[in-house]
């Protein structure tokens, strides 16, 4: 269950960092109750829609629309780091970093700090299709190797790697100049990807007060 977690919040990290929309958003777009117009005296109303023909007894389902995350009850920057954490069912916080390429504005990693009310924080990485999948990502602080963040799975934008982040690393983490993170291409090229420090001290600050809250 602990590792499902960490996809879970791995993925929505992507999704939220990657600008999909939430449905949150959506509803807002929505005229709420009482903005419908009625028409105008004398207009005639507009003829229903046709039927729609009936689904085959034997023919598939539709499938159902993919489920959003919900709207964030909280979201501010911290220079380098978005700040997103949610009250309920359970609060839970993600502290977010998206790095894209030069050019482009391709993601090319997408770095999340996860963390829920007693419980250890952890630690969720995106990396993008076209890279080696390796059993595990190697994470760097100020070039110094720290760990090596196991793979957990691939969807169709990029490949999720996550652990669990102890107090020590979550320490090394805050007091570093650089996080960086080394991927590999298809035909063994290394790539060295950094991560900027700037407002994780103060984002941690504040998920923890969220949390605490």
């Amino acid at each position: 269950m602990r590792k499902l977690w960490l996809v879970s919040n791995a993925v929505m990290a992507l999704c939220v960092a990657s600008g999909v929309s939430l449905a949150g958003d959506f509803l807002q777009s929505m005229p709420p109750t009482g903005e419908f117009k009625q028409a105008p005296a004398g207009q005639k109303p507009a003829a229903p829609p046709p039927p729609q023909p009936q689904q085959a007894a034997n023919a598939p389902a539709a499938p159902a629309p993919a489920q959003q995350p919900p709207k964030p009850d909280l979201a501010e920057n911290y220079g380098d780091w978005l700040l997103q954490c949610w009250k309920g069912p359970q609060k839970n916080c993600q502290l977010v970093q998206r790095r894209v390429q030069a050019g482009t504005q391709q993601a090319v990693l997408i770095m999340a700090i996860n963390a829920r009310p007693a419980q250890p924080y952890s630690i969720s990485v995106i990396t993008p299709l076209g890279m080696r999948v390796l059993p595990s990502l190697p994470l760097f602080a100020d070039k110094v190797a720290l760990a090596d963040v196991p793979v957990q799975t691939c969807v169709p934008t990029g490949c999720v790697h996550a652990m669990e982040l102890g107090a020590a690393l979550l320490t090394k983490l805050q007091s570093a100049g650089e996080i960086s993170f080394v991927l590999q291409g298809m035909n063994g090229q290394r790539f060295n990807v950094s991560a900027g420090t700037k407002g994780l001290n103060e984002g941690l600050t504040k998920l923890a007060s969220f949390l605490k809250s």
